[in-house]
């Protein structure tokens, strides 16, 4: 395992404790099924945006500037 892998590990970890706080802090299984797939929505943007940045480097991050 070397540094190549850090990012997928750090999207992973950030991906399992979004759901985690969605799950059981704001309860989201309790909620209207359009707020649930929202909040998986937004919780996997961050994971999904490291991912990309790896992948593709510079151009994605050029784009995801602001």
């Amino acid at each position: 395992m070397g540094p190549h892998a850090v990012p997928w590990i750090v999207a992973a970890i950030i991906w399992i404790k979004g759901s985690l706080v969605a799950r059981h802090f704001i309860e989201s299984a309790l909620v209207h099924p359009f707020i649930r797939n929202v909040l998986r929505i937004f919780i996997a943007f961050t994971p999904i945006a490291i991912v990309l940045t790896t992948l593709v480097g510079d151009s994605f991050a050029r784009l995801a500037s602001l």
